[in-house]
């Protein structure tokens, strides 16, 4: 009996060691787990905080370089320009020095002009000399002696302004005369009284389209030109 109770009791301490054991193990495996875990969390944060310093320094390489292409577009510009600016000022220089030539052929060709303007001048002078001549020559090519600005007057005339009657043949007449329009030119405009024994008789010559006013009146038994004004 004293055996088996000490088989018993080394069984319950064998047991109780063993359990201890498992407990121990538990603890020292969830405390292995939870370090574990803790060193994952660790790693990913410290691969997220490395993958947000790489996008930063991306994104400032990137803006550096873009500012050094502007820069140096902006330097190329400066360079070109100022360039341009060396070249056109020797370009300028060079026509400064040709012209002086250049000033002389435009004082040659000035001079030319105006002579030719006086030229010009004179010969336009001469043909409206001319022209005025042959005006003068064409407005006096009538019989100017018969005009008497101050004939006799007989106002109890009554003018007969049908066609074919003595007055309109007669007044016909000393238009032609005075006007020296041919017969086959004469174009009758208007024949109208002009007071008491007067007529005014607007004609026109066809040849020349030139017009004519003749001032008449009647006195000791026939027509008297007054006046005479080309238009």
């Amino acid at each position: 009996m004293n055996d088996e109770n000490q088989s018993r009791s080394a069984r319950n301490k064998n047991l109780k060691k063993d359990s201890k054991w498992f407990t121990n193990r538990d603890k020292s495996s969830r405390n292995s787990n939870s370090t574990f875990e803790k060193i994952f969390y660790i790693l990913i944060a410290l691969l997220f905080l490395l993958l947000v310093a790489f996008v930063i320094f991306i994104m400032n390489f990137s803006g550096n370089n873009t500012d050094n292409v502007s820069e140096d577009l902006v330097q190329t510009e400066g360079r070109d320009s100022i360039r341009e600016l060396f070249s056109s000022d020797g370009d300028q220089s060079d026509e400064t020095e040709e012209k002086p030539e250049s000033e002389e052929q435009t004082d040659d060709s000035a001079e030319s002009t105006s002579d030719s303007e006086e030229q010009t001048d004179e010969s336009s002078q001469e043909d409206t000399e001319e022209d005025n001549d042959e005006t003068e020559e064409e407005t006096t090519e009538g019989d100017t002696s018969i005009i008497n600005e101050d004939p006799p007057h007989d106002p109890s005339h009554a003018v007969d302004y049908s066609d074919g009657s003595s007055d309109r043949l007669e007044i016909r007449e000393n238009v032609l005369q005075v006007t020296g329009i041919e017969a086959g030119n004469l174009t009758e405009n208007w024949i109208g009284n002009d007071g008491p024994g007067r007529v005014e008789a607007t004609v026109t010559d066809r040849s020349t389209g030139q017009q004519y006013v003749v001032y008449l009146s009647y006195g000791e038994g026939q027509w008297h030109v007054e006046s005479m004004n080309p238009q």
